[in-house]
């Protein structure tokens, strides 16, 4: 399927998703504590059977159960030397359950994707070009495998996120999906609200975004809402069957499939186009939601249509707060401290590799009213590349201010943009035309929010006209 493919197919109707696999699996016997993806191979009739249902349920994509199908996942269970082999097989199944229901080009399987269990870097060891490459391995594997698209889920960090849809870029032309978890306080665990993740994916080139887990329906509808305010795509919800609680011994759902189906519409209505279920939903779950969505002629209507070119876009992110950048509102500061020119006692500090100048300028800053931080490093004495990814990196912890990238070099940009796990303004561009032709592609790549110029605007709409003829990316 390719991107312009899915892109029609959503537009056309709802698409409906599968429930959940692993709470149903285990209730046809696939034990705790296993290799989820070795016994789904080692019973592959059992995953079979389930998609079939789900397929009959009105499901459109299944996702292939190839969820921890990572090399880090497959490593806890010696597992790592047979990653190739194992999604290719737990992609086949889907795809028999496919054609055994007759589907063929009706009903789609997605190439399932998740978090590794180590956290990147800043806050952890899993260097963040590593969980990149470790993402673009699996991903091979599933589109050779054939599957149909690619879906991100319950992620819980954006930084992962980001890496996930970068690797799926430089790898494939493969539509790809993603959802986030987010608790009951409307944050993922790593702090990042639904604004925030909606700008950053959507300006990052994801297909669908959306929310997954953790709650119920009833408990989703505002985190849609804040969400469509900052994206044009299809949003997807895939929730829990309610809240889990044990009853001797076992976890079980508090909402059964006519309770689930109804607390779908308001999501349906909110703007919700692409539904399906996660933990404790069930075929049925599935099949009642579709009934209950027709009967209130919700199905096949979409939203996401409406809300093209009427979203937020002139807005700047960390990774945990978004700024908006408003024509009609309050002046913004940018500070701009973080500068090593005329610093004598920064530079030192750079040259020791110290950041604790840096961290304080960013705080002191942050404090007296700052909107965003300008970083640069450019000083004699230092790797500049090196010491601006460090400091963004170290930003990313002391401040959710967002912050402006700051370099004369091309390169720079590139690195911290890569890096930067939010959506940052370009500090500057001029018309230099090996830097320009090189900063633009890079920029559209990493989709940061814009550029301050170091010309007047009429000269450059005149110069642009010229240079939109040429080589330069689109």
């Amino acid at each position: 399927m390719t991107k312009q493919e899915f892109r029609k197919l959503v537009s056309e109707r709802k698409l409906i998703l599968d429930g959940a696999t692993g709470s149903n699996l285990q209730e046809r016997g696939m034990p705790v504590g296993v290799c989820p993806e070795e016994w789904i191979i080692a019973n592959s009739d059992v995953m079979c059977g389930l998609q079939k249902e789900y397929i009959e349920a009105g499901t459109d994509i299944l996702y292939a159960p190839t969820f921890s199908g990572n090399r880090i996942k497959l490593e806890e269970y010696g597992l790592a030397d047979k990653i190739g082999e194992m999604n290719h097989k737990l992609v086949e199944i889907s795809k028999r359950a496919i054609r055994e229901s007759g589907k063929e080009g009706k009903v789609f399987a997605a190439g399932d994707l998740t978090m590794t269990g180590k956290q990147v870097e800043p806050i952890g060891p899993l260097v963040f070009e590593d969980l990149v490459d470790i993402y673009k391995e699996q991903i091979g594997f599933l589109e050779e495998a054939g599957a149909d698209l690619l879906v991100v889920e319950t992620m819980m960090s954006l930084q992962e996120c980001r890496a996930a849809v970068i690797a799926a870029k430089e790898v494939t032309e493969l539509p790809i999906m993603v959802t986030l978890t987010f608790n009951e306080d409307g944050r993922t665990l790593f702090g990042t609200d639904p604004e925030t993740a909606s700008l950053v994916l959507t300006t990052l080139g994801a297909d669908a975004i959306g929310v997954n887990c953790s709650v119920g329906p009833d408990k989703m509808v505002s985190v849609v809402e804040k969400m469509k305010r900052y994206t044009d795509l299809p949003i997807i919800c895939k929730p829990n069957a309610g809240l889990p609680k044990m009853e001797n011994g076992k976890t079980v759902y508090d909402m059964g499939p006519e309770d689930f189906a109804e607390n779908m519409i308001p999501l349906a209505k909110t703007g919700a186009d692409i539904l399906g279920g996660c933990c404790g939903t069930t075929p049925e779950h599935i099949k009642k939601m579709v009934e209950t969505l027709e009967r209130e002629h919700l199905f096949p209507e979409v939203t996401f249509k409406k809300r093209e070119k009427n979203v937020v876009r002139r807005a700047l992110s960390s990774e945990r707060f978004t700024r908006e950048i408003d024509l009609d509102g309050p002046f913004l500061i940018i500070g701009e401290r973080i500068n090593p020119t005329g610093k004598k006692a920064l530079q030192a500090e750079l040259r020791e590799g110290s950041l604790e100048l840096v961290t304080e300028m960013a705080e002191s800053q942050e404090e007296n009213g700052a909107s965003i931080l300008d970083v640069n490093m450019g000083m004699n004495g230092i790797d500049e590349k090196e010491m601006m990814q460090r400091v963004v990196k170290e930003l990313e912890l002391v401040t959710d201010l967002p912050l402006s990238i700051d370099s004369s070099h091309v390169d720079v940009v590139e690195a911290a943009l890569r890096i930067y796990p939010g959506r940052a303004l370009i500090n500057s561009i001029s018309l230099e035309p090996e830097k320009f032709e090189k900063l633009i592609p890079a920029a559209k790549n990493m989709e940061p929010c814009s550029f301050s110029f170091r010309f007047p605007r009429r000269g450059f709409q005149k110069i642009w006209r010229k240079r939109k003829k040429s080589s330069i990316p689109s």
